[in-house]
């Protein structure tokens, strides 16, 4: 089982929150050092490449050897809170949160690239109970997920977000997570995280970005305040984790804005090289594991 010295990581993946890349910039890192671990690396970061409903993640899970158990150090998926009970022990969590009207917006241009809603469909229809897919809400979803159970999203219908559950998300950002950081400080997030799992620096090139984007300033003010209106406990959750992300970085004293200056210009440096790997990585690993490479 995971120990005290290497716990077994847990990315609360919140769809549209710059998770892809998050999670890719740590598999990277947790998949190729100590290098025997790529031998190993579907176990190592959580039987990954399982496909179908999460459920057949787990029972893989509970399927590996105890010596594979060891190895897990990772698990990424959209799941909720809670999911840590289903995995071995001990764990970790860690997320992103991001502005919800930005991810709103977001969430209605992916869903069209992913052909998950109509070319047609108004962003005001989208913003509505005649649209509803809870694992990819737009109403206070960044609360849901955190108020989950087990793994498993609250079944509260549109609209029905409770403060409730918006204090018991608060109380696990700052109880339960190693790091909750914010797109909008997306490489002090990096910085922090690299900190607290004191490791090497993590570097990262952008995944999974929506190509086509509506224009905000093309969207009619009474829809923006629609947005506003279904994501007022989300809009008091980020506020929140800003905060708590603003005593982590005011702890690490004045040395941390030198730190981030020197990160960002070794990242920039990076990306280049490093974007066209983090897009073939899934490509790499169907490959190897058609020719028995990696197991």
């Amino acid at each position: 089982m995971p120990d005290e010295h290497h716990p077994l990581l847990i990315h609360l993946h919140i769809p549209k929150n710059a998770g892809t890349t998050l999670s890719r910039l740590i598999k990277l890192r947790l998949a190729s050092w100590p290098p025997a671990h790529w031998l190993h690396h579907s176990s190592v970061l959580g039987c990954y490449n399982v496909r179908g409903p999460v459920n057949a993640r787990f029972d893989a899970i509970a399927n590996l050897s105890d010596a594979n158990k060891q190895r897990m150090r990772f698990f990424e998926s959209h799941a909720a809170f809670g999911v840590h009970e289903r995995l071995p022990q001990p764990s970790k969590y860690f997320t992103l949160l991001r502005d919800p009207i930005a991810r709103t917006c977001s969430m209605y241009d992916f869903m069209l690239q992913d052909n998950k809603r109509a070319q047609k469909m108004t962003l005001e229809h989208f913003c509505s109970d005649k649209w509803f897919w809870p694992m990819f809400a737009v109403d206070n979803a960044q609360v849901r997920y955190l108020a989950g159970e087990q793994g498993e999203l609250p079944t509260t219908p549109f609209g029905e977000v409770t403060r409730v559950m918006l204090d018991t998300a608060k109380q696990r950002l700052a109880e339960d997570f190693l790091l909750v950081g914010t797109i909008d400080k997306f490489d002090e997030s990096v910085v922090l995280l690299r900190r607290a799992l004191n490791c090497k620096p993590l570097y990262y090139a952008r995944s999974n970005v929506t190509k086509q984007r509506t224009d905000r300033e093309s969207i009619p003010e009474s829809t923006m305040d629609r947005i506003r209106e279904i994501n007022e406990l989300d809009l008091e959750l980020l506020d929140f984790a800003r905060d708590l992300m603003q005593q982590r970085i005011d702890a690490e004293g004045e040395s941390f804005t030198k730190k981030l200056a020197e990160y960002k210009r070794n990242n920039t440096a990076r990306a280049k090289r490093l974007a066209p790997l983090f897009k073939a990585l899934p490509a790499l690993r169907s490959v190897a594991q058609r020719l028995r490479l990696v197991r």
